[in-house]
């Protein structure tokens, strides 16, 4: 198991198969797509802001 606190952004082919950084981008990635609508939206409830487009 990997320990590294950052990734290094090195070339896909200079990592290790088991790299965690992939798996890590992809969570990232589809979590931010998932929950950017929803709390833009909350936000601007909170806020009194009805303006489309978030931040």
């Amino acid at each position: 198991m990997w320990t590294f606190e950052r990734d290094p952004r090195l070339p896909g082919a200079l990592l290790p198969d088991d790299w965690p950084g992939r798996a890590a981008t992809r969570l990232f990635v589809d979590a931010w797509r998932a929950l950017r609508e929803p709390a833009d939206r909350y936000w601007r409830g909170l806020t009194g802001d009805q303006a489309a487009g978030g931040v």
